[in-house]
């Protein structure tokens, strides 16, 4: 059974090193530098300063009272004394809390005369699992949102050959739908064969943001680095890519994926007006997958102990 305690420490120590990572390399007015802390540390009263730890874990049941998981809850707690540094600060937490799998719900900012005080929610599910040996393990995070084109396509006789992948940033949330298509033949009043296959791979996605040139490499557009112009033409034609990403499991270690050949559907593109609360854009991503000629192949699956690096899987994709 999975233990409510071990989510609530994978989940503060992956926050941890996701905001150390990110608020680092922040720039701050005044060559001021942003201090991170435990709750349970002590420091000082230099500001600005991050503080972490409010963190709740509850229980998701389903309709017939069986555990289906556990909502986990977590706010970031950020102290400046002025407004100068706001946005970066909050852009660098959002952009970590997202990498460590969070989503994003709301600001609440409250001033006194000392100090500006913003607290940010975020939130994520972590859903049951059964694998082989009957362990249950969870996901809790999302990371390393990676993409490859084909530069040639596979035959029934050859394996394709893709570029080396390229990192999209701050992934927050991949959800994979393969459909099954299965039909019943009935005789005699009964059934008496059935057979079933694989249907369409959907994949969507949803990531912090994208550059130009990764929208063209996606969608075949014609993007152009001396003008840093992307032109869209009805001639456009998507290239097939393998789409690659890591979750956390609730045990400490990782599971990385590949899905091998898929498109991805044209980018919609929406904003909202600035306003005086912080609202994020984010950008979703939709493709749709199918098997490889030679083999069949769809989907590979790689699971990586707790400390052990998963850099070499994102060096290439065969």
């Amino acid at each position: 059974m999975m233990n409510p305690n071990i989510i609530l420490q994978n989940t503060d120590r992956t926050v941890a090193q996701a905001l150390t990572e990110n608020v680092s390399v922040i720039s701050l007015t005044g060559n001021k530098k942003c201090s991170i802390y435990h709750r349970k540390a002590s420091y000082d009263d230099q500001l600005p300063l991050i503080t972490y730890a409010d963190l709740s874990c509850s229980a998701i049941f389903h309709a017939d009272n069986s555990l289906l998981g556990y909502q986990v809850t977590y706010r970031i707690t950020i102290c400046l004394d002025d407004e100068s540094d706001k946005t970066a600060i909050c852009n660098a937490v959002y952009n970590a809390m997202t990498e460590a799998g969070m989503m994003w719900i709301k600001n609440n900012t409250v001033t006194d005369s000392d100090c500006v005080y913003i607290a940010m929610d975020f939130q994520t599910y972590v859903y049951l699992n059964s694998f082989t040996g009957g362990n249950q393990m969870a996901t809790i995070g999302l990371s390393n949102f990676y993409v490859s084109r084909q530069t040639t396509e596979e035959t029934t006789t050859t394996p394709a050959v893709y570029e080396t992948p390229w990192k999209l940033a701050g992934a927050i949330d991949v959800t994979v739908t393969p459909a099954s298509n299965s039909a019943v033949l009935y005789g005699d009043n009964g059934p008496v064969e059935t057979a079933s296959g694989l249907g369409a791979i959907e994949l969507s996605a949803t990531v912090a943001g994208l550059e130009l040139e990764q929208i063209g490499k996606l969608c075949g557009h014609t993007f152009s680095s001396q003008t840093n112009t992307l032109t869209k033409s009805n001639t456009d034609n998507q290239p097939f890519v393998c789409c690659m990403f890591e979750f956390l499991l609730s045990s400490g270690k990782k599971r990385c994926v590949k899905l091998m050949k898929g498109k991805a559907s044209l980018i919609e593109e929406s904003a909202n007006t600035k306003t005086d609360s912080i609202e994020f854009g984010t950008q979703s991503l939709s493709f749709s997958f199918v098997t490889l000629k030679n083999n069949g192949m769809w989907e590979m699956i790689k699971d990586f102990d707790a400390d052990a690096s998963t850099d070499s899987w994102y060096e290439a994709v065969l």
